[in-house]
């Protein structure tokens, strides 16, 4: 755990000598600005005046706002991201880390965590950000609003694990990066593959073949919804939506560590 701890902390470091971790950190704070002034502009009245309930409007208030901001987010921590492995296997610097006493597995974890890490740090500042904003504004403390932390970090170890597998797989950082952009783009279209399929009425291939899709991959989309649902008691989880991603993130890490083991460097 030690060796693990420490590639941890040296892979901080690396997106801080890269600058990655500062523009990260200028990104957050510049949303955070953003959204004070946002709530300064004299909306309090008006939502506290909704038919709808001042908790309710505050709820999808702060988790739209969120959301909107988190979606430029997870953009940025893939660009943030997406060169770590591909760096640690240019020839020079893998040979330098493999005649250290660190194990392969170790090794890359070590960048995996890393990764995570330096996302959880800016999404805890911006997510508590935006509650503290809400709540000192408004006096809207919901602590469900919280949970976000919990599904963007489970969102984001999942896209994750996709630049580790491709990293190791084609050691270029431009193709991880699209295939984590492909699965953004593709998981709200599969979650409303039914709206889809009504312009295809007739063809039973296509919908099997689409929601076979749909089952393999992670279902980010849903994943992205559960603070919601749970803020506001909308509906239930469906426990599968975590399960299937959850097995989805470890056949990819799974394969990732299988293949940097197997390589010859």
């Amino acid at each position: 755990m030690r060796n693990i701890w420490l590639m941890t902390v040296f892979t901080l470091r690396e997106s801080i000598s890269k600058k990655v971790f500062i523009a990260f950190s200028i990104f957050v704070l510049l949303m955070l600005v953003g959204v004070f002034f946002a709530a300064n502009l004299g909306f309090g009245d008006a939502l506290k005046q909704s038919p709808v309930g001042f908790d309710k409007i505050m709820i999808m208030f702060k988790m739209g706002t969120a959301n909107f901001v988190l979606s430029f987010g997870f953009l940025l921590s893939i660009f943030a991201c997406a060169s770590f492995i591909p760096s640690l296997l240019e020839k020079g610097t893998i040979d330098l880390f493999l005649s250290k006493p660190v194990s392969r597995a170790q090794l890359l974890g070590g960048k995996y965590f890393g990764g995570l890490l330096i996302f959880f740090i800016h999404i805890f500042v911006l997510i508590c950000g935006i509650w503290l904003i809400a709540g000192m504004k408004y006096g809207h403390w919901d602590i469900s609003f919280l949970w976000l932390l919990l599904s963007s970090l489970f969102y984001f170890a999942i896209l994750n694990a996709v630049l580790l597998l491709f990293g190791v797989l084609t050691k270029s950082s431009g193709i991880s990066m699209m295939l984590a952009y492909l699965l953004m783009f593709v998981s709200p279209l599969l979650a409303n593959r039914e709206k889809i399929f009504v312009l295809f009425p007739d063809k039973n291939t296509l919908k099997a073949v689409i929601d076979g899709i749909y089952y393999a991959l992670p279902k980010l989309h849903e994943i992205q919804n559960i603070p919601k649902i749970l803020a506001l008691n909308e509906g239930k989880i469906e426990p599968q939506i975590l399960i299937s991603s959850f097995l989805f993130l470890l056949v990819v890490i799974y394969s990732g560590f299988y293949l940097f083991e197997k390589s010859d460097y």
